[in-house]
This record gives C-alpha cells, structure tokens and sequence, in this order.
C-alpha cells in the first residue's frame, strides 16, 4: 500500500499538466486519401470494354489498333470489385464515354454459387448473396459509388440519353420453385437515375416488379419504356419505367409453367432500333419480334445449340448468332429467318461463345468466347462475311460482355 500512495499523486496531476490546448485547421492540402491509377489512354475511336466474370476485372481494348486479320490489341486489365477474398462476379458492363476522356463504366456485380449448379450460365442465377452496383469513372477506372441491388443481377443497360441504367435480375432460383411465395419469384428491374449514381444528387433506384427470372433488357432511347426477355415465363415483357408498372406481357408458349421450356434469355434491338432479336436457351431457337406491335416476324427458327447474345448486320439484313452446345456461328436472313451460313468452331477456337459484336468498321465479327471458366476466355475476330478466323485475343476468366463505346 505504501508504494501506491506514493504514485497515486502523481496519476492525478497528469490530467492537470496536459491543459493546453492546440487549434488545428483544416486540412487544405487536396485529396487526402487520393486514388492513384494512372489514367487509361483511350483511344479517339470506339473503344472495347469486357467484363471477366471469375477474374473480377475489366479488359479494357482497342479493337481498331491495325488492319484485320489482327486488328485486337489489349490496353489494360483493371481489378474491380467490392469483395478483396471472394469473386465478385462482374457480369454485365455498360459505357458512357463523355468529352475530354472522361465518362463511367457500370457494372452488376452477380456473386456466383457456392455449389455446382445447371442451366443457362452454370452457376448464374443460383446466388444467395446480394448483388451491387459499381461506378467505376474514365479514364482511371476509379470506383466513385456502389450500391447493393437483388440477388443475382444479370443484364445493365443504359439509355442512349446517358440518364437512365437498369438492371435485371436473373432469381432463377426462387423464380422455378412453386414452394415460394409468389411474389418472392418475381425477379425486379432497378433503375437508376444517372445522375444519383454520379454523385450530383440523392435518391434510391425503383425497383419494379417484372416477372419470373428476367435476363436480357432493351430501353427506348429516353429510358422511358423497357423490353425485357423473362426466362421463366417464356414470355416478353413491356415496362413502363416512369410508372413503375409492366404494360405488357407476351408468351411465347400457350401455357407457361414452373419449367421454362423456350427460356428467353438474350435481347438485342436491330440497327434501324424496330426489332428485337431474342436468343433462347431452353429451345434453341432464334425469334425476332417488331418492337411495335410485339408480333413475331417469322417462325422461330431451330439452332443446333442454345443461342445466346446476337448481333444485326448495319443494314439489319443480317442477323449472326452464337450457339453453344454445340459451339457455333449461325448467320440468319434478318426479314425472313432463313440461313444463310455458319460455322462451327474447332476445338479450342472459341469455347462457348456467349455474345457477337460487330467491329466498328463492320468488316469482323467479334465474338465473345467464355472459354473453360478455369483459364483465360477469349475475344474471337472472324471475317463478316466469309467467317474466316482472323485473330485471337485472350481477356479474363469467363468473359461476359464486351462494350463497344464510341468516342463521343
């Protein structure tokens, strides 16, 4: 006891001899945690953006960098997501060049599984995580805002006003199991504001109910009205976004069931922006509606293998689809659904060929080739109109998408 009264005097005056007090300004000095990627030098033309879904980055390309047959040259692969342990799942992008080189790039992050599952994107559909929305601004890459969304987001799409993104989400899950609640099957569109996602204002995305695991997204060019393809109700559907109400729908069988057996997955408008082209899964067929009157312009036409993400021709006389299992190129009449060639891809070519576009000087096909999902997916260049193989140019694991953006 004699050693603590000793010391205790001591412990008391500390508090008194720390009474001077010091003003401290703020801090004047610029950014204090400043982000320092170097900026991506784009190039004036159309630029190339693909997402890598199992390696959580972006590659970012010049798909005019020589004359074809090798006209693909990489610039950059950027790490993006929110998780630093587990795969993010980039699935889909979509891009908004603006002067000057800056811009944003818009990314629904789909958490894959846990376990091995079937279907349409092996995995894709099945995730109990939720999914988020990634800002990420040009020329850096920079993420500048993010925000959580539904299980499972599948396609993001903007408007061609730059004001509005929406995103789908792919519930397959909860969508093909009768044991759940019928409102918990129906899978939502959010749509966001721009300018809320840029940081200019505040505000949630609406959040509208579509039907059963919807995929692939069109949007008028206002963002105003959305056509969305709804794997599990073989259906087409039409939103009103500024209501928030879907106006409506058009099946593609007489008497949809707990089981999808067109499965609607992929939506892409043509050129001239009258049809859609819709690539089914399920019964591997290509249909094309009139983006007007919802009627199917010709007979769905049987492919040998699921159809994914097609492209129109400049002149929407054409229509080039992809296929897998097995992995093909099949090249459609775009007014009367009549082929008029293809190919099938070699082994080892193009693994599971997910989406075509066309190059900016519309003399190639670019198609994206997800590959084994265990290494290195591909961006395949064929000649438009022979299907000649001209290039080769690795990207990611499980590429899913690629984004052409035109300078602005």
């Amino acid at each position: 006891m004699k050693f603590f009264s000793q010391i205790l005097p001591l412990t008391l005056l500390v508090p008194l001899a720390c009474t001077t007090h010091t003003t401290v300004e703020p801090w004047d000095g610029g950014v204090a945690f400043p982000d320092e990627r170097p900026a991506i030098a784009l190039p004036a033309g159309a630029v190339g953006f693909v997402s890598n879904s199992y390696s959580d980055s972006i590659t970012v390309l010049d798909p005019a960098a020589g004359p074809a047959p090798n006209a693909l040259k990489s610039l950059t692969t950027v790490g993006v997501g929110r998780d630093p342990v587990a795969v993010d799942g980039p699935h889909h992008l979509a891009v908004d060049r603006r002067p000057g080189g800056g811009g944003y790039v818009y990314i629904a992050l789909s958490y894959p599984s846990d376990t091995l599952t079937l279907g349409p994107h092996a995995g894709h559909g099945t995730s109990t995580r939720l999914g988020w929305l990634q800002v990420l601004a040009l020329p850096t890459l920079a993420p500048v805002f993010s925000g959580y969304m539904d299980e499972n987001p599948g396609d993001i799409v903007l408007s061609q006003d730059r004001s509005r993104i929406a995103v789908s989400h792919f519930n397959l899950t909860k969508a093909l199991d009768p044991k759940v609640a019928p409102a918990d099957r129906i899978g939502r569109l959010y749509v966001y504001d721009a300018s809320t996602v840029h940081g200019d204002s505040t505000g949630d995305p609406k959040r509208i109910p579509v039907c059963r695991a919807p995929h692939g997204i069109v949007l008028d060019d206002g963002g105003h009205t959305a056509w969305v393809a709804c794997y599990g109700e073989d259906a087409l559907a039409v939103v009103d976004l500024d209501g928030g109400t879907v106006t409506k729908t058009v099946a593609f069988v007489a008497a949809p069931t707990d089981t999808p057996t067109v499965g609607p997955y992929a939506l892409v408008p043509s050129t001239a922006g009258t049809a859609l082209a819709v690539g089914t899964t399920e019964s591997a067929e290509l249909r094309v509606v009139e983006k007007g009157s919802l009627k199917e312009r010709f007979p769905p036409v049987k492919l040998p293998g699921a159809v994914y993400f097609p492209a129109w021709s400049t002149d929407d006389t054409r229509i080039y689809a992809p296929t897998q299992k097995p992995d093909t190129l099949q090249v459609l009449d775009g007014a009367t659904g009549l082929l008029r060639g293809g190919r099938a891809f070699a082994d080892g070519e193009c693994v599971r060929p997910h989406e075509i576009r066309l190059s900016p000087d519309g003399r190639s096909l670019l198609v994206v080739c997800e590959g084994d999902h265990k290494t290195p997916g591909t961006i395949v260049a064929l000649d438009r109109e022979t299907l000649a193989f001209q290039q080769s140019l690795a990207v990611g694991l499980y590429p899913d998408r690629l984004t052409l953006a035109e300078a602005p």
